[in-house]
């Protein structure tokens, strides 16, 4: 006997009520499938914001050159007769450094001195006739013409002198250029025109440079300059110089220079110091670094550079409020020290900072926040499950 076949009207509610079974259970399994999706709350460290007020010492790079540099030029024509210095070393002021054929100008002095000479006794004539004239009219044995015409040649007489002496005097500083001296001490260059040539008044011959002191240019940025204040403009700050080898130049320096403006396209102001170098252990055009020492950053505010997020408005912090959910601070930076970065706007003190497993913050995450540099294996836990998130 065949098994009887439901009729479809069955076939069909049979279906549904199996339809509506199956659905029924999965509706009740989603709320927990939904439960086992909320995030935990992450284990990361905090800080909880304090001023501060650092001690530091900040390094720069810089670069020497000489107290000055002076190009040496011949201030008159003639053949070069000799160089009486030797390239490269240290010269004082006054020192002669070349030869100028001075034969001309001594010649030259000759006449002037023989005009002199002639002027003063037309001058000395001239005063024996006034004085005759002169002692004549007081007798009514002249006429005043001619006590005019006396005196008028006494005046001319005398002009003529100044005039010989003033020539005289241009061909004896004429006849001293010929020797050309240094004007400052330093060290002396290379020569630039060989013995033998003819030169103009003008030709540049060589250039000495000072050495001791030497100075340093350097830049700071604007940053600093702000955090630093008054500091760097004051007297008593400590400055060094690390040579290009690593070794500390004994000798300390001082600043003798701050710059008034910011540099538009580096951000920086111009700064120079000063260090004695007597021995010329230093020369002008080394690299070298500025370190100023003991800078005070007052009542300052920092965090680590790892607790810095950043969107596209800038930099910003993870900060928790009461409840320990997660805020987003846009922040304004300051200078960097010692792997910290200064806050100067956004965050004040007592706010409490995410220092890391920044990846995985959002705003109203739940986090349970861990005491800084007390890193734990709830922490280690919450660090490796903001990595996972990441990924």
């Amino acid at each position: 006997m065949k098994p009887s076949t439901p009729q479809p009207g069955i076939r069909t509610a049979i279906y549904g009520i199996l339809l509506f079974s199956l659905l029924a259970t999965a509706c009740q399994q989603e709320p927990d499938s939904d439960s086992s999706d909320e995030p935990e709350a992450l284990h990361l460290p905090v800080r909880e914001l304090s001023y501060r007020t650092p001690i530091l010492n900040q390094t720069y790079p810089g670069r020497t050159t000489g107290l000055r540099q002076v190009d040496v030029r011949a201030q008159v024509s003639g053949v070069l007769r000799s160089r009486d210095y030797s390239e490269g070393d240290m010269v004082d002021q006054g020192d002669i450094l070349f030869q100028i054929d001075p034969d001309r100008y001594t010649v030259e002095v000759q006449r002037a001195e023989a005009d002199l000479a002639s002027a003063e006794a037309q001058e000395r004539q001239a005063t024996r006739e006034w004085e005759l004239v002169s002692s004549l009219f007081e007798e009514d044995g002249t006429t005043q013409r001619e006590l005019d015409r006396a005196r008028s040649d006494l005046e001319i007489a005398r002009a003529e002198v100044e005039v010989a002496k003033a020539s005289l005097e241009s061909r004896l500083i004429d006849l001293n250029y010929s020797s050309v001296e240094a004007p400052i001490d330093g060290v002396a260059g290379l020569e630039e025109l060989a013995v033998g040539n003819y030169i103009q008044e003008g030709d540049f011959l060589t250039t000495l440079t000072q050495t001791d002191p030497i100075q340093v240019h350097f830049a700071v940025p604007e940053a600093h300059l702000r955090a630093f204040g008054a500091q760097v403009r004051g007297p008593g700050i400590d400055v060094f110089i690390t040579l290009a080898d690593g070794r500390q130049y004994p000798m300390p320096g001082r600043l003798d220079f701050v710059g008034s403006t910011v540099d538009e396209q580096t951000g920086t102001v111009s700064f120079r110091a000063v260090f004695p170098n007597p021995d010329r252990d230093i020369i002008p055009g080394q690299f070298v670094r500025i370190t100023l020492g003991q800078l005070m950053l007052e009542r300052v505010l920092s965090v680590p550079r790892s607790a810095l997020g950043r969107d596209g408005e800038g930099p910003l912090l993870y900060v928790l409020n009461e409840d320990n959910e997660v805020e987003e601070r846009s922040v304004q930076l300051g200078m960097e020290f010692e792997d910290e970065v200064a806050i100067y706007e956004g965050v004040g003190e007592g706010d409490r900072v995410v220092l890391s497993g920044l990846p995985a913050l959002s705003p109203g995450r739940k986090v349970n926040p861990q005491p800084e540099g007390e890193e734990n294996d709830d922490q280690q836990d919450g660090d490796e499950a903001a990595d996972r998130e990441d990924i």
